[in-house]
């Protein structure tokens, strides 16, 4: 009676150890198929990854070479000098519209040269706020916190002339002469919108 008793514990230890070895083997099995999978999709998001900046380099490429000019930005902004402006057909004030430009990823315009200015002449239509403003302590500062250097000013300006005139507008008089004037912020006028061009996904 005793010997068929061991014999029946030999025979559940020896079941028992197939069991472990069969759940150690499929748990290691388990095991290395989370770690494949883990492989193959980190090894993916780099290759696209990789492929997205190779396309990138690709599109600044045929950019480069094509004698067809490339699309920088974004409908109805238009590209001049490596950058893009949107002239606005609506009408806010000085500050609604430096919102309005910073809500599209662009800033009320930092006009840097002469070519730019010319370039908003011959584009622009009407007054439009641009990203110059008056500080308490009476100097003139662009968008970014530079203080102005080079300035397009009209004739007289600025002039302060009702004595709250701390934004600054492109102007053109007479359709013969244009340049900037210092105006009430409050006014309601078209505004100037720029940021810099790049390539567009596709």
């Amino acid at each position: 009676m005793e010997d068929l008793v061991l014999a029946k514990v030999e025979d559940l230890e020896k079941k028992l150890r197939v069991w472990r070895i069969i759940s150690v083997t499929v748990s290691l099995l388990i095991i290395l198929v989370i770690i494949l999978v883990v492989s193959i999709f980190f090894t993916q998001c780099n290759k696209r990854g990789a492929d997205q900046t190779g396309l990138q380099k690709l599109k600044a490429d045929i950019c480069v070479n094509n004698a067809q000019p490339c699309t920088y930005c974004r409908s109805n902004w238009i590209f001049h000098s490596g950058n893009c402006y949107l002239f606005s057909i609506d009408s806010l004030n000085w500050t609604a519209s430096r919102d309005n430009c910073r809500s599209m990823d662009s800033q009320l315009a930092i006009i840097e040269n002469r070519d730019e200015e010319t370039f908003i002449e011959l584009a622009g239509q009407g007054p439009t706020w641009i990203g110059l403003s008056k500080a308490d302590n009476g100097s003139w500062f662009w968008e970014d916190g530079t203080l102005l250097g080079q300035s397009f000013w009209q004739p007289g300006e600025p002039n302060n002339n009702v004595g709250s005139e701390r934004c600054a507008e492109f102007f053109t008089v007479f359709y013969n002469s244009s340049g900037w004037n210092d105006s009430q912020c409050q006014q309601l006028k078209r505004r100037l919108c720029k940021h810099p061009a790049g390539l567009l996904s596709a």
